[in-house]
């Protein structure tokens, strides 16, 4: 296809299915793009909403501009292959949710709800650990010798949120993962259990007892009484 533009109250869903245009793809103010599939072209100008729908994968291929919602569902997988607007902004709309950043560098748009279970893949780039400004809500990863790799920008955390950890490991495939672990503080006389799978710190008071799972990753700061 040639221009391409969601119109005011109209919506595509994709349904699995890749729609290109050659010259520019368009979602206005009121218009939507839902599903799974792809959307590509030259550039992206969205001042609607997309969604990458539950459960599905939804790719686009292009830069993105507008001052539009990219809205990522649960288990849903939203993989951005170009640089992104500040005037954007991506929600993790859902819990299992993954947006996969293939240019951290041309990223500017601001990430909010991003919360436990949830994952941010940086591909292509390998971090070592991150450095989070609650003030400036920046998120920059760091290299082996601690130098910035870059930086992405997160909406206002939650009240619990802001007591969370950020865990930072590979991908598996040349990239990094991020996501928020949990931070417990385990009272005298009182029991916790760390599931399976889980980023959590365990802040352990004299008398307190933590149960932790074979496959977690957790810190435990023990108090004396850490059975």
């Amino acid at each position: 296809a040639a221009a391409v533009t969601v119109g005011s109250g109209g919506t595509i869903d994709l349904n699995g299915l890749k729609l290109e245009g050659s010259s520019s793809f368009t979602v206005d103010s009121g218009g939507s793009v839902v599903g799974s599939g792809e959307l590509s072209g030259p550039s992206i100008l969205d001042n609607g909403t997309i969604t990458a729908s539950a459960s599905h994968e939804l790719t686009l291929s292009g830069p993105l501009a507008g001052s539009g919602l990219l809205s990522i569902m649960d288990d849903a997988t939203l993989i951005v292959n170009g640089g992104i607007a500040s005037t954007d902004a991506i929600q993790f709309a859902g819990t299992g949710a993954t947006l996969v950043l293939s240019d951290l560098l041309a990223a500017d748009a601001k990430i909010t709800d991003f919360a436990p279970g949830n994952t941010i893949d940086v591909a292509g780039l390998v971090a070592n650990s991150a450095s989070f400004d609650q003030g400036t809500g920046a998120l920059t990863l760091l290299g082996s010798f601690g130098q910035s790799l870059g930086s992405l920008k997160l909406g206002p955390l939650s009240a619990i949120a802001q007591q969370d950890t950020f865990d930072v490991r590979s991908d598996g495939t040349g990239g990094t993962d991020i996501t928020l672990g949990v931070s417990v503080v385990v009272h005298p006389n009182q029991t916790v259990f760390s599931e399976a799978g889980n980023s959590t710190t365990l802040d352990v008071a004299g008398g307190g007892t933590a149960v932790i799972a074979s496959e977690g990753s957790d810190t435990v700061n023990a108090g004396s009484g850490l059975n």
